[in-house]
């Protein structure tokens, strides 16, 4: 995938904690949406999921937090994929501010899955078009 994919969102109320920020939890949330939204967008569904028995799955993120989200922002998380090595690739989100700001980037390892076979699998093309 050339381009970052956009998904646009707006922070509400139940996404805050104690501090009345985004609760650090809530970040994963978001990004989870938004490759859902993706996965969509490029005819891919949670049923198509589970009739094939085969998807994504994360084996690792790491989140770094720059500045802070609170109630009722609007942001944008842009979302880009890499391969890494054979069955492995990255998933790097970052979420944006509607001033600009990097409110957070998120950098995910992740892998294709085989339910059946109950192991990491090559990504099958329509997934490799998704993906790489």
């Amino acid at each position: 995938m050339a381009d970052a994919h956009t998904y646009n969102f707006e922070i509400k109320e139940h996404h805050l904690d104690s501090f009345g920020h985004v609760n650090h939890a809530v970040y994963l949330e978001i990004c989870e949406e938004a490759r859902w939204q993706l996965c969509l967008e490029n005819n891919i569904s949670f049923e198509d999921i589970h009739r094939e028995n085969i998807g994504p799955i994360i084996l690792e993120a790491n989140v770094k937090y720059k500045k802070e989200l609170k109630n009722r922002e609007k942001i944008k998380i842009l979302t880009s994929f890499k391969k890494t090595r054979d069955m492995f690739f990255a998933i790097h989100h970052k979420i944006v501010k509607e001033n600009g700001q990097v409110s957070a980037e998120i950098e995910i390892s992740a892998a294709i899955w085989d339910m059946k076979l109950r192991k990491l699998i090559i990504p099958p093309e329509k997934w490799q078009k998704l993906l790489l």
